[in-house]
């Protein structure tokens, strides 16, 4: 979503601070794709009072300064015997935005990481992520979709999902199902990496299936899509789950590193001892003129040689060097 900065960004942090405030997201999808986030954040007249002084603000109005800032009153509301002001922003996004929000979004269902709330309840320009948020008295979202859920794994409401963001979830990611049976689909196909095997470029993996993906991590991390690209050199472990309970799970190496060596493409006047190493996929072939040797063999005799190191990614190195006494 789009972010605006300035004093809304510096209020909402000053309000996570204070851990005394609360926040909730609506947003309501329609029919044409497009879709309408409405942002309410709550905080009670001594919170406002406290951080219009840190600000060195404190004869302002808070009020006013929201205003300013793109927010609207509503008024005072009463929650848990505690008297909050309310104040409100709305944007709006189109098809293609609002599409941007979700791993995935169609006539059969609705995917979204829940890393990815943190744009629908924040205050814009806040920045914060969502264990901060957390801390706040009540953090709530709620989704409206055009069509009826059939079945969701957060609470779910005719045509809405809420949740409760202060709770712990099991899964990386909240949906809600337009059809029947879709939670059930265990086909999941997984390209642009094989289990076990070592790449010398970028690597692009992708998940897909007609089912729901609950889970794509890589090295443990949650993802916001069901693709990733591997750039640096590495171990890349990455871990799929369906709705349905399939699982799996591709464990691959990025080695875009040649294998180092001592020696040098120079003419050397004494016996040289050759060492070699690959840290990333690891050595797969070492020859000396065309013969295969270990690292630490010593070559005493004079004239000119090829040393030709493979890692097991498909780096390779050649080095000719000479040997005069």
């Amino acid at each position: 979503m789009k972010k605006k900065t300035g004093f809304a960004a510096i209020v909402c942090m000053m309000l996570l601070a204070t851990q005394g405030c609360g926040m909730e997201g609506q947003m309501e999808i329609l029919p044409d794709g497009s879709s309408q986030t409405t942002v309410y954040t709550y905080s009670t007249e001594e919170e406002e009072n406290a951080i219009l002084k840190e600000m060195g603000y404190a004869n302002a109005s808070f009020s006013a300064m929201m205003t300013m800032a793109g927010f609207t009153y509503v008024g005072e509301e009463d929650i848990n015997n505690k008297v909050y002001h309310k104040y409100t922003q709305t944007e709006n996004m189109d098809a293609k935005e609002t599409n941007s929000q979700f791993v995935v979004k169609n006539e059969d269902k609705a995917v979204m990481a829940y890393s990815s709330l943190d744009s629908l309840s924040e205050t814009q320009g806040a920045g914060q992520n969502m264990e901060a948020l957390k801390n706040m008295d009540f953090y709530r979202a709620s989704i409206k979709f055009p069509n009826t859920i059939v079945n969701a794994n957060v609470e779910a409401e005719a045509d809405t999902i809420k949740m409760d963001l202060n709770s712990k979830f099991s899964e990386d990611r909240v949906y809600a199902t337009f059809k029947e049976g879709v939670t059930e689909k265990k086909d999941l196909t997984v390209t642009g990496a094989s289990n076990n095997k070592y790449y010398k470029k970028n690597v692009t993996i992708k998940a897909k299936s007609s089912g729901v993906i609950t889970q794509f991590r890589v090295n443990n991390k949650p993802q916001e899509k069901d693709s990733y690209t591997a750039t640096r050199d590495g171990v890349y472990k990455v871990n799929i789950k369906l709705a349905s309970g399939v699982t799996k799970t591709v464990k691959f190496t990025v080695d875009k590193t040649k294998p180092t060596t001592n020696v040098k493409a120079k003419t050397y006047k004494k016996s040289v001892k050759i060492t070699f190493k690959d840290k990333g996929s690891g050595m797969k072939t070492a020859t000396l003129n065309k013969k295969k040797i270990k690292s630490g063999k010593t070559v005493t005799k004079a004239g000119s040689y090829t040393l030709v190191l493979k890692d097991k990614a498909g780096n390779a190195k050649t080095i000719k060097f000479k040997i005069r006494k």
